[in-house]
């Protein structure tokens, strides 16, 4: 009987270390989760501050004094691919690798 009771005690003992120790990770998770979410606010407020000053930047007035520098010409009609009747339609970039 003094064994089986030894045994349950032993088991008791660990299991209460272990809930403990589970505990202890839980809790430490949960906080490292809360740091992480503050961070992200952070780097979500500095990408609403940077989309912002994109915006703000390529407005009217801004975009025709940058291209005014650099002397762009706006193009009217503007042909990004020509394609010929002899290359695949899907992929009109990777069939020429």
């Amino acid at each position: 009987m003094n064994t089986v009771l030894a045994v349950i005690s032993i088991g008791l003992v660990a299991a209460t270390f272990g809930m403990v120790a589970l505990y202890n990770a839980t809790v430490n998770l949960s906080h490292t989760i809360a740091e992480v979410k503050v961070e992200l606010d952070a780097v979500g407020a500095k990408n609403i501050d940077l989309n912002n000053t994109v915006v703000a930047t390529l407005s009217g007035s801004e975009i025709a004094a940058i291209v005014a520098k650099n002397g762009l010409v706006p193009e009217s009609k503007p042909n990004y691919f020509h394609l010929s009747k002899t290359t695949d339609q899907k992929w009109p970039i990777a069939s020429h690798y």
